[in-house]
């Protein structure tokens, strides 16, 4: 008990009124929840099954199995896609862990908000016994994700959560955490007002700052450029992909070229006088038309494309839109 004192009158707070506990399982879906997810896409095994649990008995949490964890990845890839959020994935440890590896990448180079949660065996157990014992959280950090760690004891969870949460949700980045199965079991204490959302989600910001009638009104500082000449190129992201009509409406009015990433395919109508096709898969110089004005672009108009420093110009130089 904590005791307060009021002008006299005599407040008691119960510690319980500043904690609560729950499930690690429990927790984690109440994360996931506040940021965003609406369906979990994964695979059943021994070391996910506490936290399979927890997901198919809340109200707010749909379960997507998919027999194979590549299917899991690729869909909660698109789901975050499509619905402009973040997505979420789930496996067990080992071999099911190791099948994620190319879609998570895939998914942090495509800068799609991405959560993977792993189990492992209990923590105990964890490096001096074999079985389905990869150090995933270790791989998948050598891989280039944007945040990959192993839980190694209840007290890591509630920090370790809410800074993948976070990355994952400010800077469009995969990201993964490994949890024990008997941690998964475990209880843990948070505080009844804990914010979970730390960061901002990517469809907040879509919607804030990204309007037709702003892009629109791009074309008006660009017309000096236009007038002097100056070889532009309009590139744009999978996140311009509902604003695709306005696009092609500023690329005919100055007369310049549109080239999406790999990602974006289907933005703008691939008949359209201005459309040059796509780029590189991960946003280099690709071939054919798009290679030809990117490559001799003096200036590149970035419209909601994440990582504009992987495109090439004449000049090196860009006007980002958003991000």
């Amino acid at each position: 008990f904590i005791s307060f004192q009021f002008k006299g009158r005599k407040t008691t707070l119960r510690m319980t009124d500043l904690v609560k506990r729950i499930s690690v399982s429990d927790f984690l879906c109440e994360a996931l929840v506040a940021n965003g997810v609406t369906h979990v896409f994964g695979g059943h095994g021994g070391a996910i099954v506490g936290l399979i649990d927890a997901i198919v008995t809340h109200p707010k949490l749909t379960w997507v199995y998919a027999r194979c964890e590549v299917n899991a990845v690729q869909s909660a890839m698109a789901n975050a896609k499509f619905h402009n959020r973040i997505g979420c994935c789930i496996t067990t440890s080992g071999p099911g862990a190791g099948h994620l590896l190319s879609g998570l990448v895939d998914a942090d180079q495509d800068r799609v908000p991405l959560i993977c949660i792993t189990g492992l065996k209990n923590a105990s157990s964890i490096r001096h016994a074999d079985f389905q014992d990869i150090d995933q959280g270790s791989i998948f950090r050598m891989a280039g994700l944007g945040l990959s760690e192993s839980v190694n004891h209840v007290g890591q969870l509630l920090p370790l959560t809410l800074r993948a949460l976070n990355i994952a949700t400010t800077q469009n980045r995969c990201v993964h955490i490994a949890v024990p199965i008997d941690i998964q079991l475990e209880e843990i204490e948070i505080p009844t007002a804990l914010n979970m959302v730390k960061g901002v989600q990517p469809a907040c910001q879509v919607r804030e700052y990204v309007s037709a009638a702003k892009i629109e009104s791009l074309a008006s500082s660009l017309i000096k450029e236009s007038m002097a000449g100056t070889k532009v190129v309009i590139f744009c992201g999978w996140r311009a992909y509902p604003f695709g009509e306005e696009i092609e409406k500023i690329a005919a009015f100055l007369d310049v070229p549109i080239v999406t990433s790999f990602d974006a395919k289907g933005t703008v109508n691939e008949d359209h006088s201005r459309s040059f096709g796509v780029a590189g898969m991960y946003g280099f110089v690709g071939g054919g038309k798009s290679m030809s004005v990117l490559e001799n672009c003096e200036l590149i108009v970035s419209i909601c494309l994440v990582d504009i420093r992987k495109v090439r110009c004449s000049q090196s130089f860009a006007l980002t839109m958003l991000f």
